[in-house]
């Protein structure tokens, strides 16, 4: 966990500040443009929904193999670079060839009553590219077990970027013409500096390298794996990022804006799992590849105990302040009603975080074909369950609809993983964890509701502060008193020698 736990550390805290800068714009400036917002999550979400069908699985294949070509790096990459390129060219001309088809269907079938798809579907192709030159350097980043920089300049640049093009729309009136302008503006200042850092630290190395020519038996295993990775990539983005194009094209961009800042807020409890999981990737497929089985039942476990009890720390500590965080809101009463969208999508993610790095196993072990057909069982019980549920109960649907589609993902996978590889994520410690936990989210519900004091920041903070306090000891400092996660400890008596409370 040694290079895990030095860059996962450092993009948390990255991550946290990002997280931080992001709960400002939450609450002071996304309610004053809910429709904004909604359009930037659609754009968004709607370029990573039709990503897989511009890049055809190859983000996949070069994680997969990129150690096994290390002797070919520069002449693999130019592969990798060629084939993105050719593949996109072909998307674009297939997508407005059939774009007028699409939008039939899409009217015809139900799926866009609002109309939005037709009305931004010409720009989603430049979207795609964006995503696509973003992802490719940091992919390049995460190989070189180089997380930190990428995360910094997209993260933070996101979270203040777009609540200030937010800020200019509803200040100058702005036409949605310019606002989506200004959107783009957002790739145009990140991909030149993610662009620096990659050749500032030769991560790429396609100058002066020679076309890379494949054994019979690498280009079968490469285009095996590259139809599956293709098929999984499009599966995954049904299944996680459906829901909110489907709030915007069933329902509007506004409830479609109320959701994207509800599940911004489930998403605070993941902060740190971004940060292991892209630093953990490589690892488990250079373990699985010299089937270590121990080594990555080790991570399994570690990765899961670790990442439940950030999520269930921080969902403690929103859920028992958010009536008292969205009250400093100018909508808080349009917002309110989202609130137990947030507790759907909480939970969901607290069940995904303590599930760990089951996908990565899978993926890349010989069982790697397995994952598409539990990621196809998640995007159809996604599509239906949205379809069956946003109409009847709005926003919420979509939040139970991705709760039950991902509980049950991560259960089959969980059962397979066991049946196949004989190791589990779980441990005593989860159960003490969990003990743990259900006494401390018992004792918060004796803390008073209502205002203690007139101002709404005071009442805040020193509600918060009596939360926070309160998850610190009945939660935080009995797991770190039983030493449950080493690496927790590990950071907090680091952190405290800083400070010499600890020697």
């Amino acid at each position: 966990m040694g290079v895990i736990q030095r860059q996962g550390i450092k993009n948390s805290l990255v991550n946290y500040f990002a997280t931080g800068l992001g709960f400002i714009a939450t609450v002071f400036i996304y309610p004053f443009d809910l429709e904004a917002k909604g359009l930037i999550d659609f754009l968004m979400n709607l370029g990573v929904l039709f990503i897989p069908y511009a890049q055809l699985g190859v983000f996949a294949v070069y994680y997969k193999y990129f150690s096994k070509f290390t002797d070919r790096i520069g002449s693999f990459q130019r592969w990798i670079v060629t084939r993105l390129l050719a593949q996109f060219s072909i998307f674009v001309l297939v997508y407005f060839l059939l774009l007028g088809s699409l939008s039939d269907f899409l009217s015809f079938a139900g799926i866009d009553k609002s109309g939005n798809f037709d009305v931004y579907s010409p720009y989603i192709p430049l979207v795609i590219f964006c995503v696509l030159l973003q992802g490719f350097l940091v992919m390049l980043s995460v190989t070189n077990h180089r997380i930190v920089i990428p995360d910094l300049i997209r993260n933070i640049i996101q979270k203040i970027y777009f609540p200030l093009i937010i800020v200019l729309k509803f200040t100058f009136n702005l036409s949605t013409e310019i606002f989506i302008i200004l959107f783009f503006l957002y790739y145009f200042i990140t991909i030149p500096l993610l662009f620096w850092y990659v050749l500032k630290n030769k991560f790429i190395q396609i100058k002066n390298s020679k076309p890379i020519v494949f054994l019979e038996s690498e280009k079968k295993e490469i285009r095996s794996y590259n139809g599956f990775s293709l098929l999984n990539d499009i599966s995954t983005q049904l299944s996680f990022k459906l829901d909110s194009v489907m709030v915007a094209s069933l329902i509007n961009l506004t409830q479609t804006g109320i959701y994207g800042i509800m599940f911004y807020m489930s998403n605070v409890l993941s902060t740190a799992t971004g940060s292991i999981l892209n630093i953990t990737n490589p690892i488990v497929s250079k373990k699985m590849a010299d089937n270590d089985i121990e080594g990555v039942s080790v991570l399994y476990k570690k990765s899961s105990i670790t990442l439940l009890i950030f999520g269930l720390g921080v969902f403690f500590c929103l859920w028992f302040l958010i009536h008292d965080i969205l009250s400093l809101t100018k909508y808080s009463e349009q917002l309110l009603v989202g609130k137990y969208v947030f507790l759907y999508l909480a939970i969901a993610k607290i069940f995904d975080m303590a599930t760990s790095i089951n996908s990565f196993i899978l993926i890349y072990s010989k069982y790697y074909r397995y994952n598409l057909v539990f990621v196809g069982i998640l995007g159809v019980c996604n599509i239906f369950l949205n379809l069956a549920l946003i109409p009847k109960y709005g926003i919420e649907g979509a939040a139970i609809a991705s709760l039950v589609a991902l509980v049950f993902y991560n259960v089959l996978k969980l059962f397979f993983i066991l049946i196949k590889l004989k190791i589990h994520p779980f441990s005593i410690d989860t159960l003490k964890v969990l003990a743990i936990g259900s006494i401390s989210f018992a004792i918060l519900f004796f803390i008073p509701e209502g205002k203690y004091v007139g101002n709404a920041y005071l009442n805040l903070g020193l509600k918060g502060i009596i939360v926070v306090g309160t998850v610190g000891i009945t939660f935080a400092l009995p797991i770190y008193i039983l030493n449950i996660s080493q690496e927790i400890n590990g950071l907090v008596n680091k952190a405290l020698s800083k400070l010499k409370i600890l020697k």
